[in-house]
Protein backbone atom coordinates (compact mmCIF):
# COMPACT_ATOMS: atom_id res chain seq x y z
CA UNK A 1 0.00 0.00 0.00
CA UNK A 2 0.67 9.30 2.98
CA UNK A 3 3.58 10.44 5.13
CA UNK A 4 4.26 6.66 5.19
CA UNK A 5 1.20 5.32 3.53
CA UNK A 6 0.04 3.97 0.00
CA UNK A 7 -3.79 5.46 1.19
CA UNK A 8 -4.06 7.24 4.41
CA UNK A 9 -6.62 6.85 7.51
CA UNK A 10 -4.98 10.19 8.67
CA UNK A 11 -5.42 12.22 5.67
CA UNK A 12 -7.39 15.48 6.97
CA UNK A 13 -8.60 16.43 3.57
CA UNK A 14 -10.65 13.28 3.13
CA UNK A 15 -12.91 14.83 5.31
CA UNK A 16 -13.85 17.27 2.94
CA UNK A 17 -15.64 16.41 -0.12
CA UNK A 18 -13.80 14.93 -2.97
CA UNK A 19 -15.18 16.72 -5.72
CA UNK A 20 -14.04 18.41 -8.81
CA UNK A 21 -13.96 22.48 -8.56
CA UNK A 22 -17.33 22.52 -10.73
CA UNK A 23 -18.14 20.28 -7.73
CA UNK A 24 -19.82 17.69 -10.52
CA UNK A 25 -18.33 14.71 -9.70
CA UNK A 26 -16.87 12.58 -6.69
CA UNK A 27 -13.04 11.36 -7.13
CA UNK A 28 -12.89 7.52 -7.60
CA UNK A 29 -9.91 5.99 -6.09
CA UNK A 30 -8.94 2.28 -5.25
CA UNK A 31 -8.89 2.91 -1.80
CA UNK A 32 -12.20 4.57 -1.80
CA UNK A 33 -13.91 2.23 -4.30
CA UNK A 34 -13.02 -1.02 -2.13
CA UNK A 35 -14.27 0.84 1.32
CA UNK A 36 -18.13 1.70 -0.25
CA UNK A 37 -17.78 -1.91 -1.34
CA UNK A 38 -16.85 -3.68 1.57
CA UNK A 39 -19.10 -1.72 4.04
CA UNK A 40 -21.08 1.40 3.26
CA UNK A 41 -21.42 2.15 6.98
CA UNK A 42 -17.48 2.52 7.92
CA UNK A 43 -17.32 4.62 4.42
CA UNK A 44 -19.87 6.67 5.98
CA UNK A 45 -17.44 7.43 9.15
CA UNK A 46 -14.77 7.40 7.11
CA UNK A 47 -15.78 10.54 4.72
CA UNK A 48 -19.12 11.93 6.33
CA UNK A 49 -19.40 11.62 10.31
CA UNK A 50 -16.90 13.77 11.09
CA UNK A 51 -19.14 16.72 9.05
CA UNK A 52 -20.73 19.14 11.18
CA UNK A 53 -24.50 18.06 10.49
CA UNK A 54 -23.34 14.58 11.56
CA UNK A 55 -21.65 14.21 14.86
CA UNK A 56 -24.24 15.68 17.20
CA UNK A 57 -21.47 16.43 19.97
CA UNK A 58 -18.35 17.73 19.90
CA UNK A 59 -17.65 14.67 22.39
CA UNK A 60 -18.84 12.40 19.72
CA UNK A 61 -16.72 14.07 17.18
CA UNK A 62 -13.57 13.57 19.55
CA UNK A 63 -13.90 10.13 19.44
CA UNK A 64 -14.90 9.75 15.95
CA UNK A 65 -11.52 11.15 15.21
CA UNK A 66 -10.30 8.83 17.40
CA UNK A 67 -11.57 5.89 16.03
CA UNK A 68 -10.51 6.86 12.73
CA UNK A 69 -6.95 7.07 13.83
CA UNK A 70 -6.50 3.94 14.18
CA UNK A 71 -4.87 1.14 12.61
CA UNK A 72 -4.93 -2.40 12.25
CA UNK A 73 -2.04 -4.56 11.81
CA UNK A 74 -1.95 -5.45 8.11
CA UNK A 75 -3.20 -2.14 7.04
CA UNK A 76 -0.19 -0.84 9.05
CA UNK A 77 2.31 -3.30 7.51
CA UNK A 78 0.96 -2.18 3.94
CA UNK A 79 1.69 1.67 4.72
CA UNK A 80 5.62 0.41 6.09
CA UNK A 81 5.98 -1.79 3.27
CA UNK A 82 5.31 0.75 0.59
CA UNK A 83 7.10 3.48 2.75
CA UNK A 84 10.66 1.37 2.85
CA UNK A 85 10.27 0.76 -0.70
CA UNK A 86 10.35 4.41 -1.36
CA UNK A 87 13.14 4.73 0.73
CA UNK A 88 14.96 1.78 -0.28
CA UNK A 89 15.08 3.43 -4.06
CA UNK A 90 16.76 6.37 -2.49
CA UNK A 91 19.07 4.39 -1.01
CA UNK A 92 19.83 2.79 -4.23
CA UNK A 93 19.60 5.88 -6.35
CA UNK A 94 22.77 7.11 -3.89
CA UNK A 95 25.21 4.40 -4.36
CA UNK A 96 22.77 0.99 -3.46
CA UNK A 97 22.00 -1.29 0.10
CA UNK A 98 25.21 -3.14 0.94
CA UNK A 99 23.39 -4.80 3.57
CA UNK A 100 19.73 -5.60 3.32
CA UNK A 101 19.35 -6.50 6.45
CA UNK A 102 19.85 -3.60 8.03
CA UNK A 103 16.65 -1.74 6.39
CA UNK A 104 14.77 -5.24 7.78
CA UNK A 105 15.92 -4.80 11.14
CA UNK A 106 14.55 -1.10 11.56
CA UNK A 107 11.18 -1.98 9.90
CA UNK A 108 11.08 -4.77 12.92
CA UNK A 109 12.37 -2.24 15.50
CA UNK A 110 9.31 -0.10 14.08
CA UNK A 111 6.95 -2.72 14.57
CA UNK A 112 7.86 -3.38 18.24
CA UNK A 113 7.21 0.20 18.83
CA UNK A 114 4.01 0.35 17.73
CA UNK A 115 2.59 -2.36 19.49
CA UNK A 116 4.30 -1.24 22.84
CA UNK A 117 2.81 2.24 22.28
CA UNK A 118 -0.55 0.75 21.74
CA UNK A 119 -0.53 -1.77 24.89
CA UNK A 120 0.78 1.31 26.72
CA UNK A 121 -2.67 3.71 25.46
CA UNK A 122 -4.72 0.92 27.84
CA UNK A 123 -3.18 2.09 30.61
CA UNK A 124 -3.92 6.22 29.60
CA UNK A 125 -7.08 6.00 27.76
CA UNK A 126 -6.50 9.29 25.87
CA UNK A 127 -8.15 10.47 22.98
CA UNK A 128 -5.76 12.60 22.09
CA UNK A 129 -2.28 10.67 21.38
CA UNK A 130 1.19 12.19 20.65
CA UNK A 131 0.81 13.52 16.89
CA UNK A 132 2.33 10.75 14.43
CA UNK A 133 1.73 7.89 16.77
CA UNK A 134 0.08 4.92 15.14
CA UNK A 135 -2.29 2.56 17.61
CA UNK A 136 -3.29 -0.69 16.65
CA UNK A 137 -6.86 -1.45 17.11
CA UNK A 138 -6.81 -4.75 17.93
CA UNK A 139 -4.58 -4.03 21.58
CA UNK A 140 -6.83 -1.10 22.21
CA UNK A 141 -10.10 -2.84 21.97
CA UNK A 142 -7.96 -6.17 23.47
CA UNK A 143 -8.97 -8.70 21.14
CA UNK A 144 -7.66 -11.99 22.11
CA UNK A 145 -5.98 -13.32 19.11
CA UNK A 146 -3.68 -9.45 18.88
CA UNK A 147 -0.57 -11.01 19.06
CA UNK A 148 -0.97 -13.48 16.89
CA UNK A 149 -2.53 -10.89 14.46
CA UNK A 150 0.49 -8.82 15.01
CA UNK A 151 3.38 -10.84 14.58
CA UNK A 152 2.03 -12.71 11.29
CA UNK A 153 1.55 -9.15 9.64
CA UNK A 154 4.76 -8.26 11.05
CA UNK A 155 6.60 -11.66 9.60
CA UNK A 156 5.06 -11.07 6.15
CA UNK A 157 6.24 -7.20 6.06
CA UNK A 158 9.74 -8.43 6.95
CA UNK A 159 9.56 -11.47 4.55
CA UNK A 160 8.28 -8.81 1.94
CA UNK A 161 10.47 -6.34 2.31
CA UNK A 162 13.57 -8.96 2.02
CA UNK A 163 11.99 -10.06 -0.97
CA UNK A 164 12.00 -6.84 -2.60
CA UNK A 165 15.87 -6.08 -1.46
CA UNK A 166 17.16 -9.34 -2.52
CA UNK A 167 15.18 -11.67 -4.53
CA UNK A 168 17.19 -12.22 -8.20
CA UNK A 169 13.73 -12.07 -10.21
CA UNK A 170 13.16 -8.57 -8.90
CA UNK A 171 16.24 -7.11 -10.09
CA UNK A 172 14.55 -6.10 -13.08
CA UNK A 173 12.06 -4.11 -11.12
CA UNK A 174 14.83 -2.55 -9.09
CA UNK A 175 16.90 -1.54 -11.58
CA UNK A 176 13.37 -0.02 -13.18
CA UNK A 177 13.16 2.27 -9.82
CA UNK A 178 16.27 3.56 -10.96
CA UNK A 179 15.63 5.09 -14.27
CA UNK A 180 15.74 8.53 -14.90
CA UNK A 181 11.72 8.94 -15.75
CA UNK A 182 10.52 6.10 -12.71
CA UNK A 183 7.30 7.25 -10.74
CA UNK A 184 7.77 6.03 -7.79
CA UNK A 185 4.80 6.36 -5.24
CA UNK A 186 3.31 9.12 -7.84
CA UNK A 187 -0.34 10.76 -7.43
CA UNK A 188 -1.60 10.59 -10.64
CA UNK A 189 -5.63 12.09 -11.46
CA UNK A 190 -7.38 10.97 -14.93
CA UNK A 191 -10.77 12.21 -16.03
CA UNK A 192 -13.05 10.29 -17.90
CA UNK A 193 -16.51 9.86 -18.93
CA UNK A 194 -18.44 10.04 -15.88
CA UNK A 195 -15.52 10.07 -13.47
CA UNK A 196 -12.37 11.47 -12.34
CA UNK A 197 -9.81 8.78 -10.82
CA UNK A 198 -6.94 9.57 -8.27
CA UNK A 199 -4.76 7.09 -7.42
CA UNK A 200 -0.95 6.60 -7.10
CA UNK A 201 1.67 4.23 -9.20
CA UNK A 202 4.09 1.76 -7.22
CA UNK A 203 6.33 2.09 -9.86
CA UNK A 204 6.19 2.69 -13.39
CA UNK A 205 8.63 3.05 -15.78
CA UNK A 206 9.49 3.65 -19.46
CA UNK A 207 12.12 1.04 -20.87
CA UNK A 208 12.40 1.45 -24.88
CA UNK A 209 9.01 1.68 -26.87
CA UNK A 210 7.44 0.09 -23.73
CA UNK A 211 6.07 1.07 -20.34
CA UNK A 212 5.93 -1.15 -17.25
CA UNK A 213 3.44 -0.31 -14.34
CA UNK A 214 3.94 -2.47 -10.72
CA UNK A 215 2.10 -2.93 -8.24
CA UNK A 216 3.44 -4.27 -4.82
CA UNK A 217 1.79 -7.04 -2.71
CA UNK A 218 3.28 -8.37 0.38
CA UNK A 219 1.90 -11.93 -0.63
CA UNK A 220 -0.60 -13.43 -3.05
CA UNK A 221 -3.58 -11.80 -4.06
CA UNK A 222 -6.94 -12.88 -2.54
CA UNK A 223 -9.59 -10.84 -4.72
CA UNK A 224 -10.30 -9.72 -8.20
CA UNK A 225 -9.68 -5.75 -7.42
CA UNK A 226 -5.95 -5.69 -8.08
CA UNK A 227 -7.14 -6.49 -11.67
CA UNK A 228 -9.39 -3.08 -11.57
CA UNK A 229 -6.76 -1.42 -10.03
CA UNK A 230 -4.10 -2.13 -12.32
CA UNK A 231 -6.59 -1.19 -15.52
CA UNK A 232 -7.35 1.67 -13.62
CA UNK A 233 -3.71 2.69 -13.62
CA UNK A 234 -3.57 1.68 -17.12
CA UNK A 235 -5.54 4.75 -18.19
CA UNK A 236 -2.89 6.97 -16.01
CA UNK A 237 -0.02 5.19 -17.58
CA UNK A 238 -1.44 6.37 -20.87
CA UNK A 239 -1.55 9.83 -19.57
CA UNK A 240 1.47 10.43 -17.50
CA UNK A 241 3.68 8.90 -20.18
CA UNK A 242 2.08 9.88 -23.29
CA UNK A 243 1.90 6.57 -25.02
CA UNK A 244 -0.99 4.07 -26.22
CA UNK A 245 -2.53 1.03 -24.25
CA UNK A 246 -0.63 -1.04 -26.43
CA UNK A 247 2.48 0.12 -24.80
CA UNK A 248 1.93 -0.87 -21.53
CA UNK A 249 2.91 -3.78 -19.66
CA UNK A 250 1.21 -4.45 -16.34
CA UNK A 251 2.54 -6.63 -13.58
CA UNK A 252 1.32 -7.73 -9.58
CA UNK A 253 4.24 -8.62 -7.99
CA UNK A 254 4.28 -10.68 -4.54
CA UNK A 255 6.94 -9.64 -2.69
CA UNK A 256 7.24 -12.40 -0.48
CA UNK A 257 8.18 -14.88 -2.98
CA UNK A 258 8.86 -13.16 -5.98
CA UNK A 259 5.78 -14.07 -7.81
CA UNK A 260 5.04 -11.97 -10.78
CA UNK A 261 2.07 -11.85 -12.72
CA UNK A 262 1.48 -10.17 -15.63
CA UNK A 263 -2.00 -7.87 -16.62
CA UNK A 264 -3.34 -8.46 -19.38
CA UNK A 265 -4.93 -5.35 -21.08
CA UNK A 266 -6.67 -4.48 -24.03
CA UNK A 267 -9.06 -2.41 -25.16
CA UNK A 268 -11.77 -4.55 -24.14
CA UNK A 269 -10.40 -4.74 -20.51
CA UNK A 270 -9.62 -0.80 -20.41
CA UNK A 271 -13.23 -0.35 -21.30
CA UNK A 272 -14.78 -2.37 -18.43
CA UNK A 273 -12.47 -0.45 -16.18
CA UNK A 274 -13.86 2.81 -17.09
CA UNK A 275 -17.27 1.88 -17.09
CA UNK A 276 -17.06 0.12 -13.39
CA UNK A 277 -15.35 3.84 -12.07
CA UNK A 278 -18.20 5.34 -13.74
CA UNK A 279 -20.97 3.17 -12.49
CA UNK A 280 -18.82 3.30 -8.71
CA UNK A 281 -18.61 7.29 -9.13
CA UNK A 282 -22.49 7.53 -10.01
CA UNK A 283 -23.74 5.23 -6.51
CA UNK A 284 -21.06 7.98 -4.56
CA UNK A 285 -23.07 10.60 -5.34
CA UNK A 286 -25.96 9.12 -5.13
CA UNK A 287 -25.23 8.50 -1.46
CA UNK A 288 -23.46 11.86 -0.84
CA UNK A 289 -26.63 13.99 -0.29
CA UNK A 290 -27.50 11.22 2.57
CA UNK A 291 -23.80 11.46 3.98
CA UNK A 292 -23.38 15.31 3.79
CA UNK A 293 -27.40 15.14 5.83
CA UNK A 294 -25.97 13.16 8.74
CA UNK A 295 -28.45 10.25 7.33
CA UNK A 296 -26.35 7.31 8.52
CA UNK A 297 -29.00 4.49 7.96
CA UNK A 298 -28.59 5.09 4.52
CA UNK A 299 -25.24 3.22 4.54
CA UNK A 300 -26.11 -0.48 5.20
CA UNK A 301 -23.35 -2.22 7.97
CA UNK A 302 -21.64 -5.05 6.11
CA UNK A 303 -22.71 -7.42 8.67
CA UNK A 304 -19.49 -10.08 8.18
CA UNK A 305 -17.90 -10.72 10.74
CA UNK A 306 -14.42 -10.54 8.79
CA UNK A 307 -14.83 -7.26 7.78
CA UNK A 308 -16.21 -5.77 11.01
CA UNK A 309 -12.80 -7.13 13.07
CA UNK A 310 -10.49 -4.77 10.90
CA UNK A 311 -12.53 -1.99 11.22
CA UNK A 312 -11.61 1.18 13.56
CA UNK A 313 -15.31 1.89 14.06
CA UNK A 314 -16.09 -1.25 15.65
CA UNK A 315 -16.66 -0.72 19.34
CA UNK A 316 -19.52 2.46 18.24
CA UNK A 317 -21.21 1.21 14.89
CA UNK A 318 -24.53 -0.17 15.48
CA UNK A 319 -23.94 -3.06 13.10
CA UNK A 320 -20.95 -3.98 14.25
CA UNK A 321 -20.24 -8.35 14.03
CA UNK A 322 -17.21 -7.68 16.84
Amino acid sequence: MRQEQQWSLFDEASLRRDVDPKGELLTWSPSRRNLLEQCPRRYYFQYYALAAHAAASESEKAQLAFHRKLSNSWLLAGILLHANIRQAFKALKNGGINEPERPVKAVKQRWERVREASIQFLKTGDLHPPSGKVLLMEFVFEHPDANSMWSDAGERLGKALTGFLTLPNLEQFRRGGLAPNAAIETRVTVDGPGFRMRGQFDLAWRKDTQVIVVDWKSGSRESGDSDLQLLAYSLAAQQHFNCRLIDLDLYRVELDSGRIVRQEVNEQEAARARARMAQDTRLMMDLDEYGRRGIAEAFTPTGSKRICRLCPYQRICPGSEV
